[in-house]
């Protein structure tokens, strides 16, 4: 009466592999869950950090800024400060404004405030704040 029945070992055994076999299942899952977490961020990483060398390069957007408003100086007012680069003009004409907006919306500026009003059918005035 005190001998183990083998039934009952193997029956355990059994359960035990049973139980290693559905941990086992469960920890695959959740590792190809982390790996695919894994890979999401690294590309976001990426991105973040291609966008940071866009924008994160004061001089350098200032000086191309400079470039591109050069040839329209004697039209437009321009104000430097710290944090911001404003931008206005009383009067462009529908060339020159296209011209510059094309310039300007291609570029990589933090652009804080844009106002066009059409004063006439070939003019209009511009008010642009590009944050830094």
């Amino acid at each position: 009466m005190n001998k183990i029945n083998p039934l009952h070992i193997i029956a355990l055994l059994a359960v035990v592999a049973l139980f290693l076999f559905v941990q086992i299942k469960h920890a695959k899952e959740e590792l190809l869950a982390e790996n695919t977490a894994f890979k999401n961020s690294k590309q976001i990483a990426l991105e973040t950090r291609a966008y940071k060398g866009v924008y994160v390069d004061k001089d350098r957007a200032k000086s191309e800024l400079n470039r591109i408003v050069r040839p329209y100086l004697g039209h437009l007012t321009v104000e430097h400060n710290a944090h911001m680069t404003t931008i206005s003009s009383k009067s462009l004409s529908r060339s020159q404004l296209d011209s510059l907006m094309s310039k300007v919306l291609n570029g990589a500026y933090k652009i804080q405030r844009l106002q066009i009003n059409k004063i006439d059918k070939k003019n209009a005035s511009l008010e642009l704040e590009i944050k830094w």
